[in-house]
């Protein structure tokens, strides 16, 4: 196939699932696979340790990856939206908070990333990519869970990335954006061990409808992955000066303005190790 037909095939492929996605309010799924992330979200302090549970759905044509709390988080506003409640329960939602916002879907061909950020605006940013992989498969073998399995690396994203996959179980899916093995990643590390998923749960018989934004008022809108990898650190960057400007934040003296600014680096700074490091 040429590259012009490659591209072509790819870009015709968004167009059609992009449309289903913006028609279908739900989506059904028949095998559930529940992975532990723990990872180190500062670069400089190895040591703190932070985890949560994502949930990755499975149906014969895509699959879904997402956080369980943002899943109970989404569920309890939309539930109450349809109540006529356009605000949510915040109250109760705000007990599943999670630091990861963003939703996968997966196709054979493509990977789509959803993920709300208020100060992009009141839209849904998406990005789309390939779902083509150069897996390296070794002979290296060991047993996890009680599962024979096989070592493959990959680098991607400014990281190399080692997976143990079972060739047993033939789904050929995983942990965020990875799949493509001949079998399902059962564990996913960073090379540098600062991201590490693994399986704890798994049912390959469920019957599973989630509700996909659901707002209307939410927009889809469709950005390259370059320009949101650079936007979002950007936005990130310079937060404080973006609230303040829309007067969302108001300082009662510089020193305030100062402390604040101050309390905000070093927030940034226990999170500056991000899953991807380039786009």
């Amino acid at each position: 196939m040429s590259q012009y037909a490659a591209t072509f095939s790819f870009s015709l492929l968004i167009y059609i699932f992009s449309c289903l996605l913006v028609n279908a309010q739900y989506l059904h799924f028949d095998k559930q696979i529940t992975y532990q992330l723990k990872y180190n979200p500062d670069t400089a302090d190895m040591r703190r340790q932070a985890t949560e549970t994502f949930e990755l759905f499975i149906n014969d044509s895509i699959s879904f990856f997402e956080s369980t709390n943002k899943n109970i988080f989404d569920s309890i506003l939309q539930q109450q939206y349809k109540e006529g409640n356009t605000f949510g329960d915040y109250a109760s939602a705000s007990t599943y908070r999670s630091k990861f916002r963003f939703a996968i879907i997966k196709s054979i061909d493509a990977i789509s990333f959803y993920e709300y950020e208020a100060d992009f605006g009141p839209d849904l940013v998406r990005c789309d990519e390939p779902n083509r992989w150069d897996w390296n498969i070794t002979n290296e073998e060991k047993t996890l869970h009680n599962l024979n399995c096989q070592l493959a690396t990959v680098q991607y994203a400014g990281r190399r990335w080692e997976a143990w996959f079972c060739a047993d179980i033939p789904i050929f899916d995983g942990p965020y954006k990875f799949g493509g093995l001949p079998g399902l990643i059962i564990s996913l590390s960073s090379a540098d061990k600062s991201w590490n998923f693994e399986v704890i749960d798994m049912d390959l018989n469920t019957a599973k409808k989630l509700v996909f934004n659901q707002y209307p008022a939410r927009k889809v809108v469709q950005m390259h992955k370059a320009d949101f990898f650079k936007e979002k650190r950007t936005m990130e960057k310079n937060r404080m000066l973006l609230h303040e400007s829309k007067g969302r934040i108001k300082f009662k003296d510089a020193q305030s303005k100062l402390n604040m600014t101050n309390n905000y680096q070093k927030y940034l700074k226990k999170n500056s190790n991000k899953i991807e490091l380039v786009p």
